[in-house]
């Protein structure tokens, strides 16, 4: 085969190549995306609209140019065919393939860059060859540019949905920054990228309040459950105190209404039961707004135990103050018997006190001590002076 028509072949070759990668990169799924992106009414904006635009410009450009190759060398096969007559133009098919053959479109040349007797267009021409290495870059430029749209749209949901996974960005405003962000994102995601840096340090701060309130309602949540050990500790303080009453018959304990330091929390006087159904209601209001993190509950809780502890203090001291009165009784009621003992001893004297007022007294409703104290007492005396007569 002729040099001329082997030159002509590798060109054919070369091109077909070309052709095959171009028509690969417009069907791809970034610059396919990219050219739905222009087309539509969601187009691009901003750094990636413009980067967008370059792509679609240069992948025209490349097929332009394409087209201007291939018309050369289908120029160049045609002289390359030995005719039926004539001389053989091998030498005009290889000028044609290895010279400045391709003539490129006129551009404008600007004011400034002019003389006075310079064309306001210019235009040149090139080789087959300079044409094709000037195509390799503009493929490979619009290939990295689709490429890097498609991998900052890729990055950034990577990144806006690792964001959005924190539980601390389901709340407002942080949702909502983060939808913003995802909105400017689609429109530019090569300009709006800046947008997602300070997100984290964002949502750390969030991250941390929210930690720092779950630390709260914890601490809150161990208040509730010491205050509500104290309602049981009162509770039982209150069952000690009405079991003392109980088992106090016919002492001067006074009326039920607990005078001695059982108040409610508005001051007045109140009996225990209805002191205990409104610690009860109060603290679950304050076991609400303690599950809520609400600051006031902290406050409330304390008011809430102090009166608490006031109340059992005053179960405590009436449950002990029936104690005593109880044991002073049982004592009088010792020494009772003791003085009966030594009227008993000495039959033939008759006592020096009255057992029948003594034991009226003692078994009086209600009991009087100081009654009592007083007949035993005169008991004490009569044998003191009876003894001091013999």
């Amino acid at each position: 085969m002729e040099p001329a028509r082997r030159a002509v072949e590798m060109w054919r070759d070369r091109l077909a190549v070309a052709a095959r990668n171009l028509a690969d990169l417009n069907d791809s799924d970034d610059v396919r995306h990219l050219r739905a992106r222009l087309a539509g009414l969601d187009a691009f904006e901003g750094a990636t609209l413009a980067q967008a635009r370059r792509v679609a410009a240069s992948l025209d450009g490349l097929w332009a140019d394409y087209l201007l190759v291939a018309r050369t060398v289908d120029e160049a096969a045609a002289l390359a065919r030995r005719p039926l007559f004539g001389q053989p133009r091998d030498g005009d098919a290889a000028a044609l393939l290895d010279g400045p053959s391709i003539r490129l479109p006129a551009v404008s040349v600007p004011l400034r860059a002019r003389g006075l007797l310079d064309s306001a267009e210019r235009s040149a021409a090139v080789t087959p060859s300079a044409m094709l290495d000037a195509m390799v870059e503009g493929f490979e430029a619009a290939r990295r540019g689709a490429a890097a749209i498609a991998a900052a749209v890729t990055a950034n949901c990577i990144k806006l949905d690792g964001l959005r996974a924190e539980p601390a960005a389901r709340g407002q405003p942080m949702a909502a920054r983060l939808d913003a962000a995802a909105r400017a994102l689609d429109r530019d995601p090569l300009g709006a990228a800046a947008l997602l840096a300070p997100l984290p340090a964002a949502l750390a701060v969030v991250r941390a309040e929210a930690e720092a309130l779950e630390r709260h309602r914890a601490a809150l949540a161990g208040e509730v459950a010491l205050a509500r050990a104290d309602l049981v500790a009162l509770e039982l303080a209150v069952a000690r105190r009405d079991a003392a009453r109980r088992g106090a018959a016919g002492l001067d304990i006074g009326p039920s209404a607990d005078a001695a330091g059982a108040q409610d929390f508005a001051g007045g006087p109140q009996d225990f039961a209805a002191g205990l159904q409104d610690l009860a209601a109060w603290l679950d209001r304050l076991a609400a707004l303690a599950a809520a993190g609400a600051g006031a509950a902290a406050v409330g809780l304390g008011r809430w135990r102090a009166a608490c502890a006031e109340a059992r203090r005053a179960a405590q001291a009436e449950a002990d103050g029936i104690a005593a009165r109880s044991r002073e009784r049982d004592d009088l009621r010792g020494r009772f018997r003791a003085l009966l003992a030594k009227a008993e001893a000495a039959r033939g004297t008759p006592p020096p006190f009255d057992p029948v007022a003594v034991a009226a007294a003692l078994d009086a409703e209600p009991f009087d001590a100081g009654r009592a104290r007083a007949l035993l007492a005169n008991g004490d005396a009569g044998f003191i002076a009876a003894k001091r007569a013999t």
